[in-house]
């Protein structure tokens, strides 16, 4: 008799196996997206990154049926993707920000949903318990938290580096982006120091406008389910920088091919990126390019519970880690550490597609 229950519960796979909601997929997509801008904003580099994830938020905000206001107060009896719901704050509240250049200290009325945020994030965790070994919502919890000290005026990022790494990403994707991480821009003229707006109102009582233009490229049409889509990049990025014409069109060429891989959230394609930013070991920005790029590869995998194509991001990384860790890119081991996480999390409850 043990040994038939035993054959019946084999065949019925594992116990633990669940159809991940759709609501929280686009939420963990959300939530990686607002993660990067948040590090690129606080460490703008070349520009090219955060110039490339900005124009990811604004196609994803766009592209989603979640409404701006925040849902109704919290209650005991809602649903999980309700909740789900509230966390979309994170996404409206920087596309706010980085798109349509709102101050965050004049997101008041938007930041009122950061509180119902909270209140959602808490009862999910709650709802979650052990069963849920993934760290969105320690993710998520930090984010908001991060929200709410910016619109209060508080935490390491001010108004003004806000405004300089935008503007950083605005003259990247104007095709004149930094000579490389951490330096200013390069304008017309050559470089030059940049000016800072100020941090607080003018004298009219109005904050001063962006120090770049606030107006994005129009953007590509909706990506189709499968396969890279083709994108075309704003003028310049082929004289990307002040380097060797050829050097800079083969910068440009990584650049559009990682705007593709993004647009279609492709782990392959991304993966394609990073190799494509290794061949360019001699330009000083590979190393921060190619750990952005299999950083994303690792989330789009997991995003599709693609646990073969994660173990070829992690795998990708270990070959890569030492000349890129060597090239001044982040703590590779640990990125690692992360997506074998990730990997073992779907396997062990059984969503590995």
């Amino acid at each position: 008799m043990r040994a038939r229950l035993l054959a019946i519960v084999l065949l019925a796979g594992p116990v633990s196996a669940q159809t991940p909601s759709p609501v929280r997929e686009q939420r963990e997509r959300e939530l990686a997206l607002v993660a990067h801008i948040h590090r690129h904003v606080v460490s703008p580099g070349d520009g090219l990154a955060l110039a490339a994830d900005r124009r990811d938020l604004q196609r994803m905000r766009i592209g989603t049926p979640d409404p701006p206001l925040p849902p109704p107060p919290i209650g005991a009896d809602q649903s999980d993707d309700t909740l789900l719901q509230s966390l979309a704050v994170l996404a409206d509240l920087w596309q706010a920000r980085v798109n349509d250049r709102v101050p965050f200290a004049r997101m008041r009325e938007r930041s009122t949903a950061l509180g119902r945020a909270e209140q959602a994030l808490g009862q999910l965790q709650s709802r979650a318990g052990s069963t849920d070994r993934s760290d969105f919502f320690v993710q998520a919890r930090e984010e908001l938290q991060a929200l709410t000290r910016f619109a209060a005026g508080q935490g390491e990022v001010s108004e003004a580096v806000i405004d300089v790494s935008l503007t950083v990403a605005d003259q990247a994707s104007a095709g004149r982006p930094a000579a490389g991480p951490g330096s200013y821009p390069v304008g017309p003229a050559g470089p030059g120091p940049l000016t800072v707006p100020p941090t607080g109102p003018g004298p009219a009582g109005a904050y001063p406008p962006p120090v770049s233009s606030p107006v994005m490229p129009a953007l590509p049409p909706s990506p189709p389910s499968t396969g890279p889509t083709p994108y075309s990049l704003p003028p310049g990025y082929a004289d990307y920088t002040a380097e060797t014409a050829t050097t800079a069109g083969t910068i440009g060429g990584c650049q559009m091919l990682r705007q593709s891989a993004s647009a279609a959230a492709s782990a392959t394609d991304m993966i394609r990126v990073a190799e494509c930013w290794n061949q360019l070991t001699s330009w000083r920005g590979w190393a921060l390019q190619t750990e952005e790029a299999l950083d994303w590869a690792m989330n789009f995998a997991k995003f599709d519970r693609d646990c073969k194509t994660l173990g070829d991001a992690i795998d990708k990384l270990r070959e890569l880690g030492r000349p890129m860790a060597a090239s001044g890119a982040g703590d590779v081991t640990a990125l690692a550490a992360r997506g074998e996480a990730d990997r073992r999390r779907l396997k062990s409850a059984g969503q590995c597609k």
